[in-house]
């Protein structure tokens, strides 16, 4: 087991796209991370709805992950977050 720390929207869609044809078992989470990273490019002053947006993706991958349930910052956090 490995576990490798990227920084950078650049690095990490650049290193999930020469890893893609080699992932077995984590396709679904390295394709939404890839959608998480397209919208946060298009992004050039993040809102709250953008937030509620990539929390639901963030959601949508610890779902596919084991041991998830911990997880602080979800998309429920940030709705609660956002009305008070």
């Amino acid at each position: 087991m490995v576990e490798l720390r990227i920084n950078g929207y650049d690095s990490c869609e650049k290193i999930l796209k020469r890893l893609k044809p080699f992932i077995k078992f984590k396709k679904k989470q390295l394709n939404l991370s890839l959608e998480i990273i397209s919208k946060l490019r298009k992004i050039s002053r993040i809102t709250q709805k953008d937030i509620l947006e990539i929390a639901k993706l963030a959601d949508k991958i610890s779902k596919e992950n084991y041991l998830s349930a911990n997880r602080k910052y979800s998309y429920e956090y940030f709705r609660k977050l956002f009305k008070k």
